[in-house]
């Protein structure tokens, strides 16, 4: 029998999933724009985190785009949970800024 093989960035990863918060800063018809604070070291803590989004009823998936404040785009995952459609966005744990928009 083979031993489980674990991943050793997940204790990284869930160093930094517990101590980040989102906080929503902007919302509108087009346009969400959240926060998020890291409180981890930056130099040690790398893995990206993976953030779910349930675009509003209204939102075409195909249409949705990710920036970062700097202007950088985001790649979008479409995904599915419990039937319903969601996005998911892989971020670094940093403080930032991130813009999530649509267009019709």
């Amino acid at each position: 029998m083979r031993p489980a093989t674990r991943n050793p960035q997940a204790p990284k990863y869930q160093t930094e999933r517990n101590t980040a918060r989102l906080t929503l800063v902007k919302s509108d018809a087009t346009s969400l724009v959240f926060h998020l604070d890291s409180a981890t070291d930056a130099a040690l803590y790398d893995q990206p985190l993976t953030i779910e989004i349930t675009p509003p009823s209204g939102w075409n998936a195909a249409k949705i785009v990710v920036k970062h404040k700097s202007g950088a785009s985001i790649q979008v995952h479409p995904a599915e949970r419990d039937g319903h459609s969601l996005l998911r966005v892989e971020i670094p744990p940093q403080d930032a800024e991130y813009a999530i928009t649509t267009s019709p």
